[in-house]
């Protein structure tokens, strides 16, 4: 150990000197490892970001108490974080909250704070905003409400706003408004409100319960403030007296004893994958780097060997600086991905996906900077063993010597190759492991890099027929193996992970196409709202005059039931099962369980009868797609639940019923969009005192991207109004994903990836390539053959790196498509190929890469002094 320190102190020292003189061979290198722990940390601090817990969300679900409880009524059945159960039972209505609140008091001898959830209008909103109610005076309600900016309501008049609300300007601290009803609020609070994320897309208020009465009210909730815990017995006490819990102490400390699962098995196996393929593409983009920089310190090292140094000398050198430089690199590396993951997340949303406050791990990104560290070392090694074995005097007579690879390493990337590939197909054949495909593609990748020297001469091998310029390439690719090796393999593991993730995300989302259901034929759009939204309607009928606008008498928040005559068990809802024509039934997409509609209305909806239905219709029967089960005579029950509203009437109507083609319209793929379940005539919706709305409008026509636009300004207003009913326009518009975008980022990360590695390996290769150039000019060749070269030596690299990768990366592909798109339904799985990314990674890259090799090459002439041995 005495003597080993001062080695290691020396090694240093030269490392930091060789490092300061040759800054820019030290940029690239620190680029090749700095910029693979900086996807690290940036992927891997977004899933904290992202992923929020119960634990987490806490302060905002419960505030400072020590659990939330839903009333259900029967027996609940829950796990411990409150997130998945069931129950057999209903809410309470408004009436019985009080005595709930009772019944839970004396249950948990505590204090019980209620909240109420529901919706209200408000001024100079067109949509509905989500009201969150509670004494916020009470210390228990600490936490509630994640403030920016101001306080919480304390009187009757105050309340507090989410931040999209004011995102406009409009509404500032000190400002007001009013909502239905007639009461003006002033603002004292702006934040997020009964979450820790951010309130993306709906806007929320929050007041005291004294000052306005929700118009929907959607859930009653009672906080249960005590200093005692609420343990895990008494969450199971209450479910039996038919509470939902939400306990502190269990979510902190979840059972032992239970099959809860706190955590995520699928990040975990995210991660492990994201660790594993930064430290492959580290060592892998870096080792081409290093072995640059150890020809150039060629002569250096060997006077280090003249002066009494040994081998071990030389590699203790060279490992030197792959520390410091992995080290610093990857520091920087983290830094920077921490600002950018920060970045991103201070944009709330991101391809749909919602953060919450920023959130990083102090050992996970250690992780990322010692792994960094030591693929930088172990990227080193093979350079820093190749110089060492180098005799002096070759060294110092400027020749060069190229270390043969060993036999037995493609025999062994054979067996590993082959190990991934059973591991791949085998977690593939019964349900479909994503984690299992990727961990045994892993293996393939290793495997086939252990045979690339082979894999390289058996490719040159076709030399014979290729283009001269192409011809000396391929030839100087297989004579340095060591060099051009670790850079194909880098080209060839990231090709390989964006094909196998092109692959997989392009099916889903040809999956999700497939299967997307159309709500009505595409083009058509319909304003949702009701009868308030008349200023709405006129000023869209002067912006369309040639336009028909057709009201639906529907039920789409009545309580109504479809049941079955007869039926007494728990599970009578009646639902048409329509043959789809291949041997199946399934339940037709509709919007609304009933409607009300006379024979022009449906015309106008798309729904065409024959004279005998219409005649039926108006005689007081039912119109429904398909009969399945019904009643004797053909007949159904519509049930009027007057739980939920006090105003309605418990009733059930017996109907006749009839079948009728109720589509509207064909449409480019999938189910055609039923209108409803059923359809009545309006008469018979008065005679039954059905409790519907004509909550929809629909607008005839097709309407345009422009003519859209111009209708979501109407509906938005201009806020000097009041459209408390009116909630939104709705243009059947297709399927639509971000899936181009996400294919066009997948093309940019394996495009680069290509190229840093592709771009290396040639620079490397010319500067080894020195001696030939100046034999070349010697004999007379024009000064443009450097530039030919340069781009015959670059297309060549990437050509067989990309190659590979399609071939590795194919298989993979393939088999996470089908995990990812069979449903073990009778449609079957998909497998849809990104045909673009494949013509981008295959095609365009690669040419790129030898374009930029042959402009911005130094073109000059090179004369090299030639020893004799």
């Amino acid at each position: 150990m005495s003597r080993l320190l001062p080695a290691w102190r020396a090694s240093l020292r030269l490392a930091l000197r060789s490092i300061t003189r040759a800054k820019g061979r030290s940029a690239l290198v620190a680029l090749m490892v700095g910029a693979p722990v900086a996807l690290a940390v940036i992927l891997t601090t977004l899933n904290l970001t992202q992923d929020i817990s119960p634990k987490e969300n806490l302060p905002a679900r419960i505030g400072s108490t020590q659990a939330i409880a839903t009333f259900l009524g029967g027996k609940v059945d829950q796990d411990p974080s409150g997130l998945n159960y069931s129950g057999d039972g209903r809410e309470p209505t408004p009436a019985q909250r009080d005595a709930v609140a009772g019944k839970l008091a004396s249950l948990t001898d505590a204090a019980i704070i209620p909240i109420t959830r529901g919706t209200v209008s408000v001024e100079g909103h067109s949509r509905r905003v989500d009201m969150f109610q509670a004494d916020f005076t009470r210390p228990g309600t600490r936490g509630l409400i994640r403030l920016d900016k101001g306080r919480v309501p304390v009187t009757a008049n105050e309340v507090a706003i989410s931040q999209n609300m004011s995102d406009d300007g409009k509404l500032v601290l000190g400002s007001d408004f009013t909502v239905e009803g007639g009461a003006k609020l002033a603002v004292v609070g702006i934040g997020d409100i009964g979450s820790v994320l951010p309130n993306f897309g709906v806007a929320s208020i929050a007041t005291l319960p004294s000052a306005v009465t929700p118009a929907h009210e959607v859930a009653a909730e009672f906080l249960i403030d005590r200093t005692l815990p609420v343990t895990w017995e008494q969450v199971q006490h209450l479910n039996e007296a038919g509470f939902l819990v939400e306990s502190r102490e269990v979510i902190n400390n979840p059972p032992d004893d239970d099959t809860y699962d706190p955590g995520s098995n699928g990040l975990a196996a995210v991660a492990r994958l994201v660790v594993i393929s930064v430290m492959i593409e580290v060592i892998l983009l870096a080792g081409p780097a290093f072995a640059v920089g150890v020809r150039g310190q060629r002569r250096e090292l060997a006077l280090i060997a003249t002066a009494g140094g040994s081998p071990r000398d030389i590699r203790r050198v060279v490992i030197a600086q792959a520390a410091l430089l992995g080290f610093v690199a990857s520091v920087i590396g983290a830094v920077a991905g921490l600002t950018i993951a920060r970045a991103i997340g201070a944009r709330e949303t991101l391809f749909s996906a919602r953060f919450g406050p920023f959130e990083w791990s102090w050992p996970l990104t250690m992780l990322a900077v010692l792994l960094g560290s030591a693929a930088a070392m172990i990227a080193a090694y093979a350079p820093a063993r190749q110089v060492s074995k180098e005799p002096l005097q070759t060294v110092l007579a400027g020749r060069r010597l190229e270390a043969g690879s060993r036999a037995g390493w493609p025999v062994f990337g054979l067996i590993v190759a082959l190990i991934g590939l059973a591991l791949t197909f085998e977690v593939a054949r019964p349900v479909g492991s994503d984690f299992g495909i990727a961990t045994g593609s892993i293996f393939v990748v290793v495997g086939v890099v252990f045979m690339i020297p082979m894999l390289i001469r058996f490719v040159a091998r076709s030399a014979s027929v290729m283009p001269l310029p192409i011809r000396l390439a391929l030839r100087d690719t297989a004579r340095h193996t060591s060099r051009s090796g670790p850079a194909i393999a880098a080209v060839m593991a990231a090709v390989a992970g964006i094909v196998a993730l092109g692959i997989g995300g392009s099916s889903d989302q040809a999956q999700q196409r497939r299967d997307y259901d159309y709500s009505r034929p595409e083009g058509t759009a319909v304003i949702y709202g009701g009868s308030d939204s008349g200023p709405v309607l006129r000023q869209v009928h002067a912006l369309l005059p040639d336009r028909t606008l057709t009201p639906l008498l529907a039920d789409d928040t009545a309580p109504i039931d479809i049941v079955t005559p007869g039926c007494s068990g728990e599970d009578c809802s009646w639902y048409p099962m329509v043959d789809e024509g291949n041997g199946s039934f399934a339940s037709p997409t509709v919007q609304s369980s009933i409607v009300a509609a006379d024979n022009a209305t449906l015309k106008a909806w798309g729904v065409d009868l024959t004279p005998a239905q219409a005649t039926a219709l108006e005689q007081g029967k039912a119109l429904v797609p398909a009969l399945g089960k019904t009643g004797p005579g053909q007949t159904l029950d519509i049930r009027v639940d007057a739980d939920y509203d006090a105003e309605l009437k418990e009733s059930i109507h017996s109907v006749s019923v009839l079948t009728a083609d109720l589509g509207m319209g064909s449409v480019p793929s999938g189910r055609q969009p039923m209108l409803a379940n059923m359809v009545v005539s309006p008469g018979t919706a008065e005679a039954f005192a059905l409790p519907l709305s004509a909550s929809r409008v629909l607008i005839s026509g097709t309407i345009s991207d422009v003519q859209e636009k111009e209708l979501r300004t109407i509906i938005a207003g201009d806020g000097g109004s009041v459209l408390d009913s009116l909630s939104r326009l709705d243009v059947e518009r297709g399927y639509d994903s971000d899936a181009p975008f996400i294919l066009l980022l997948l093309a940019i990360v394996g495009g680069a990836a290509v190229l840093i590695g592709t771009l290396s390996a040639t620079g490397l290769a010319l500067n080894d390539a020195r001696p030939d150039f100046a034999t070349l000019n010697a004999i007379g060749a024009a000064p443009v053959t450097r530039r030919v070269m340069a781009a015959a030596q670059a297309l060549t690299i990437g050509g067989i790196g990309v190659g590979l990768g399609f071939i590795i990366g194919f298989l993979p592909g393939v088999l996470s498509a089908r995990s990812l798109t069979d449903y073990g339904m009778d449609r079957g799985s998909i497998v849809d190929l990104p045909w673009t990314l494949f013509g981008i990674l295959a095609i365009v890259v690669p040419l790129l890469a030898a374009l930029v090799s042959g402009l911005f090459i130094r073109n000059n002439n090179v004369a090299v002094r030639r020893v004799a041995g």
